[in-house]
């Protein structure tokens, strides 16, 4: 019978679902009959069918269970080794199919890993495993290493292009619980009443959002902190990390809000220009560079330290001119000569790393999961925010908030290596 597999968005977020009959035997819609041998590399008797094709606001519906089993890895291995028996191995496969098919998805979980004990890297088992904690709110995370140590395994399958769309929407949604993660935080600090506390509070909340790639959060967050020199040193900080992720204009916006009496905007405008430089806009590059300079002249504090750093990346991009010019402006004529170029701080022109990076194989990802991705807020971030409200004071939430978006932050860019 067709099992309806929703989405673990929650209402209001997607639409989008599948409609399959994820798991069947050879010959039979009855997982717990026996039946002939799979395809080598496959658990005996389990195969998967597809899903029709549109969802109901006609979406594309991802036909996840039109999965062509590949001979990656099998139950032999399991005769290898002084783990479970293939048998045992294959009835703990076949009873998280039918949990599974209850939608019990946590006994589903359970039955899927004690199979994994025999065969840890059975593509079959991976991808069942992304499947299923995909329908359990919260552990999107989890969900998508399972499925990209899934894709480690099987790198070129049938159907790796909608696999990878849907890893694609679980990042979103990771990315949407570290937005809520800060938002809580920003949220509990702006009602402290010290107002020194609350700046300094404010201020780390508005710097992780904006190194989650939340800048339009984040500077809202800088909105409530209180006094100009405290807002004008973390509108830099964004700018920075703005610059650094490719969004020069808003680098620039996001610069303009400093105050030139308080802020020193050297080192974010040198940070645009290397950006500038990445993107091949060295024309936009030098003007910067130039526009450093008469910062620099008419706000700058440590002067010859900064005209040496601009007025070498200058050179390094052929403007000759514009390096002699801001040379002729140091105090110590000789400073800049007794650097070689290659070794000023924030060099533009750093050498790329050419060496290919190897990619991450399938048990990278398993470790992942069995070693980082098990704390609460993995498991059950709505659980974890009414762990805080009744355990924890203002201070503490705020920290041990912060601490959950930074680490889950880390572990998604740890997941999502190529």
């Amino acid at each position: 019978m067709p099992v309806s597999w929703k989405m673990p968005w929650g209402k209001g977020k997607s639409c989008r679902s599948i409609k399959a009959e994820p798991w069947t035997t050879s010959d039979s819609s009855r997982p717990d009959k026996e039946s002939s041998p799979g395809p080598a590399g496959t658990i005996k008797g389990i195969k998967m069918s597809s899903p029709s094709a549109t969802g109901p606001c006609g979406l594309k519906r991802i036909p996840f269970f039109c999965l062509i089993l590949l001979a990656v890895c099998s139950i032999a291995q399991a005769q290898q080794d002084k783990g479970p028996s293939p048998k045992a191995t294959q009835e703990a496969f076949k009873q998280g199919v039918l949990a599974a098919q209850k939608q019990q998805w946590l006994s589903a979980l359970r039955y899927f890993e004690e199979a994994r004990k025999a065969v840890p890297l059975a593509p079959e088992i991976l991808f069942n495993l992304g499947l299923t904690e995909a329908e359990i709110p919260g552990r999107e995370l989890r969900s998508l290493a399972w499925f990209k140590a899934y894709l480690a395994a099987v790198p070129d399958g049938p159907n790796t292009k909608m696999i990878i769309d849907y890893c694609n929407d679980l990042e979103k949604e990771v990315k949407g619980s570290i937005a809520r993660l800060l938002l809580q935080a920003r949220q509990t600090a702006g009602r402290f009443s010290d107002d020194k506390v609350r700046n300094l509070v404010l201020n780390s909340v508005a710097v992780a959002q904006a190194e989650a790639g939340n800048f339009m959060e984040a500077v809202e967050t800088v909105y409530q902190i209180d006094g100009d020199l405290q807002r004008s040193g973390v509108y830099l900080k964004i700018a920075a990390l703005q610059a650094q992720a490719g969004d020069i204009a808003g680098a620039r916006k996001t610069l303009a809000n400093c105050n030139n009496e308080v802020c020193d905007k050297h080192e974010a405008l040198m940070t645009i220009a290397r950006a500038q430089v990445k993107a091949n806009k060295k024309p936009e590059a030098i003007n910067t560079l130039a526009e450093d300079r008469d910062f620099i002249t008419k706000y700058g504090k440590d002067k010859d330290s900064a005209y040496t750093e601009v007025a070498s990346a200058q050179a390094q991009l052929g403007d000759i001119e514009g390096a002699k010019k801001t040379a002729a402006l140091m105090v110590d004529t000789q400073r800049i000569s007794k650097k070689k170029v290659s070794q000023v701080p924030g060099d533009p022109f750093e050498k790329k790393d050419l060496k290919e990076n190897k990619k991450p194989g399938s048990a990278f990802f398993t470790d992942l999961i069995d070693s980082k991705l098990n704390k609460p807020y993995f498991l059950d971030l709505e659980g974890y925010f009414q762990f805080l409200a009744k355990n924890f004071g203002p201070r503490e939430k705020v920290d041990a908030l912060l601490k959950a978006a930074k680490e889950t932050s880390e572990a998604l860019k740890a997941v999502k290596q190529p």
